[in-house]
């Protein structure tokens, strides 16, 4: 049985992956700062485009580690012990559901490319 302290352990530490993600992983989308940012950078035939892109990625659980391992809040989640990981892990793969595609996920992402002469 799961205690409702590991639960909630587990949706704080989805929130943080989340906050941290949204923060810094995905920080820049925007056509128009990543079209100053080239310019300013000394580019000149500056092309910025956002385009949607499916990924398709391993199954929510051995995702949930990859991507967990490559961010800032890695240490904290390998601390917490392993009755709270489990958590963690049960309560993204249960949201994550919706993405199953086969023995994949399928997410469609917005990808910005950026494309100057120096």
């Amino acid at each position: 049985m799961i205690a409702s302290r590991d639960v909630d352990a587990a949706r704080a530490a989805a929130e943080e992956l989340t906050r941290v993600a949204a923060a810094f992983v995905f920080s820049m989308h925007d056509v128009y700062e990543l079209s100053g940012l080239m310019r300013g950078g000394g580019f000149h035939q500056v092309d910025v485009q956002a385009r949607p892109k499916t990924l398709r990625l391993p199954p929510p659980a051995p995702f949930l580690w990859q991507y967990i391992r490559c961010t800032p809040i890695a240490d904290a989640v390998a601390a917490v012990g392993d009755a709270k990981r489990k958590a963690l892990e049960r309560d993204i793969c249960e949201r994550w559901r919706e993405f199953v595609v086969g023995d994949s996920m399928l997410l469609e992402v917005g990808m910005t490319t950026a494309i100057g002469l120096k």
